[in-house]
C-alpha cells in the first residue's frame, strides 16, 4: 500500500515524501529529479537500462504507476523490464508535442 505524498494532490493524504534521485546523465536539469518514493527504485531502473523518461506518478493508491517516456521507441522495453522488476501493472505512456496553429 502506497503511502507518498502528492505534491500536486495533497488531498490525497500520504505521510510519505518523494524522494530527489541523481539526475541522469542525460538530464539537463541542474539537480536531481523527484520521484514518488514507491516507485524511486523501478524509476531508476530503467534510467540505469537506458529508458529515458518524462515523469511519472505512483498513483496514490488511486490508480496504475506511470511513467511517460521520451521515446515510443522504448515503450515495449519498459513494459518489459517493469513486468520483471516490479511486478505492479504500469501504465507507460509517451507525449508527443503538438503545434497548434491558430488560424481565421
Amino acid at each position: 500500500m502506497c503511502d507518498c505524498k502528492s505534491y500536486n494532490r495533497p488531498d490525497w493524504g500520504g505521510d510519505r515524501p518523494e524522494v530527489v534521485l541523481p539526475k541522469p546523465e542525460w538530464s539537463t536539469r541542474e539537480r536531481g529529479i523527484c520521484v514518488d518514493a514507491c516507485i524511486a527504485k523501478a524509476i531508476k531502473m530503467l534510467w540505469a537500462n537506458g529508458i529515458i523518461t518524462a515523469g511519472c506518478c505512483c498513483g496514490h493508491n488511486r490508480e496504475r504507476p506511470s511513467v511517460v517516456l521520451d521515446s515510443a521507441a522504448d515503450a515495449q522495453r519498459a513494459i518489459e523490464l517493469l513486468n520483471k522488476n516490479d511486478g505492479r501493472p504500469w501504465l507507460v505512456l509517451q507525449w508527443r508535442l503538438c503545434e497548434l496553429v491558430e488560424t481565421r
